[in-house]
């Protein structure tokens, strides 16, 4: 179930990116930049020549050959401060981002299905997931699949489920919808459980707190 929050994929995201603040790959990073630098204004003055926009006077050549070679001077300077260079920090930045717990929302479910006595069971649940997923297309497989999962579990039993019954069948469900719209993060939270007062109610298994459900949403 991805009630992991980071979801293990963004931690080992993190350690991959952590692998490249080894000396040897900073290094090879600053010095392909001190080589692009270099490159880029040996381009432009080869153009600036060309198109006769600038002579190829000794004094000119002097000037771009120093200019070529201030990325490496900068390259140098930033590698000699590591680990608090810029690419430094930037990758750690990277990797905290992706160690930061992903925001979720709540999505309520009412749902009531039959025991096998005939007794109306209300269920109550919360989905926690990132709030762009909150799609309609998401919430009706939400409902389908839930539904499925506490009607066939409840057509076989006459007494309340436990919670932690419930909470594993739903988390079951809930695994196919997350696989299915690709969501990092989809846990179920029961908020309550319990039958519902009606003709087919015994009134030794109720207590004076549970009620008609008139729920929400998805009651059905």
């Amino acid at each position: 179930m991805r009630r992991q929050n980071p979801p293990q994929a963004s931690l080992d995201q993190a350690l991959a990116l952590e692998k490249y603040l080894n000396p040897i790959a900073i290094g090879v990073a600053y010095a392909l930049c001190a080589v692009a630098g270099f490159a880029v204004v040996a381009l432009l003055f080869a153009v600036l020549v060309y198109d006769y926009i600038l002579s190829a006077t000794a004094a000119t050549t002097v000037i771009f050959s120093l200019a070529a070679l201030l990325p490496a001077l900068f390259a140098f300077l930033a590698f000699s401060r590591r680990p608090g260079d810029p690419f430094s920090r930037s990758i750690r930045n990277l990797a905290d981002a992706r160690r930061r717990p992903i925001g979720v929302k709540a999505d309520r479910y009412t749902f009531k299905v039959l025991l096998m006595t005939g007794e109306p069971l209300c269920v109550n649940l919360a989905f926690h997931y990132p709030a762009k997923y909150h799609l309609p297309e998401v919430r009706e497989r939400l409902n389908v699949y839930v539904r499925s999962a506490l009607e066939r579990e409840c057509c076989d039993r006459s007494d309340l489920p436990e919670d932690r019954e419930i909470t594993n069948l739903v988390d079951r469900a809930l695994d196919v919808v997350a696989a299915e719209f690709e969501i990092p993060v989809l846990y179920s939270e029961l908020r309550d459980v319990h039958k519902i007062r009606d003709a087919y109610s015994n009134r030794e298994d109720l207590t004076p707190s549970e009620y008609l459900g008139l729920g929400t949403g998805t009651l059905g």
